[in-house]
């Protein structure tokens, strides 16, 4: 099985330098020399000139990159809110209103 995908491995090699080559060959067109590679990215260009959507998708895709996967959407409409009142901890009691710092004494607290 690895002679297999050795086999494979030297295919795509040898596709990819025969895609490269075709691809760099310079070709008069209209008066003009031009690599094959340019003239597909130009052709693709006027599709996508002329509104082709797919065309126009491809073009932003190779130039700008690919946009992140979004996200699922959230549900539609207000998510709702729970709001619960708790009751206080607090120790205060209202009967002992005085604090130890007023019931006399001095004024230092090393007193």
């Amino acid at each position: 099985m690895a002679d297999d995908e050795r086999a494979d491995e030297i295919v795509e090699q040898l596709m990819r330098r025969t895609l490269l080559r075709e691809l760099s060959r310079v070709v008069e067109t209209g008066g003009r020399a031009a690599t094959q590679a340019e003239r597909i990215v130009r052709a693709l260009v006027e599709r996508a000139v002329k509104s082709d959507d797919a065309a126009v998708r491809e073009v932003f895709d190779r130039s700008d990159g690919r946009p992140p996967a979004r996200a699922a959407a959230p549900a539609a409409g207000p998510r709702p809110r729970i709001v619960q009142w708790r009751p206080s901890t607090s120790t205060i009691s209202n009967e002992d209103s005085s604090s130890p710092s007023t019931s006399g004494g001095s004024d230092s607290p090393a007193s």
